[in-house]
Parts: C-alpha cells; structure tokens; sequence
C-alpha cells in the first residue's frame, strides 16, 4: 500500500517529467525549424525504422549533428512519456484505494 511519502515522490517526479517534457519539445521544435520539413521526414522515417537496412546504414553516413540531436530528443521523449504514464498510473491506483 502507497503511503503519503510515495504519493509525495510521485507527485515530484511527475512535475520533473512534465518540465523534460516540456524542454524536450522545445528542443525538438527548434531543431525541426532547423532542419527543415523534407529532412524531419527523412529522419522520421528512419526513426520508425520504415528503410530497409541498407538504405538505414546510407541513411546514418549522410546524418549531421542536427540530425542525431533530433533522433537523440525523440528517444528521450519516448522514455519522458512513457515514465511519466506509469507516474499517472501510479498515482491514480493510489487515489483509488482511498
């Protein structure tokens, strides 16, 4: 049974999560204007894996800075949200014990 000094940790860690999210779509907006819209959907592409394998390992020869940083930020997003969905899920079990 979750005690008040776990609620209290959920309660913080989803207010960390929020703001990484929040910074990381920042970055990802910034970086997309950067880059530009054919290249977000190249990189998109290859981010869903949707290039048969040796057009992926051409693919990541021709990648720059920007392009890695943009993939680094969408992998973090990925882990941001799915740890902050297990902190909403966590906090609403406890809520439903009371």
């Amino acid at each position: 049974m979750m005690i008040e000094r776990d609620k209290a940790f959920i309660d913080n860690m989803v207010l960390v999560l929020d703001a990484s999210i929040r910074n990381l779509v920042t970055q990802e907006q910034m970086i997309t204007e950067k880059l530009g819209e054919e290249r977000v959907e190249e990189l998109n592409e290859f981010w869903l894996e949707q290039l048969f394998d040796d057009e992926a390992n051409e693919f990541k020869l021709s990648m720059d800075y920007w392009d890695k940083k943009l993939i680094w930020v969408w992998a973090h997003l990925k882990r941001v949200h799915t740890s902050r969905m297990k902190a909403g899920q966590a906090y609403m079990k406890f809520n439903s014990r009371l």
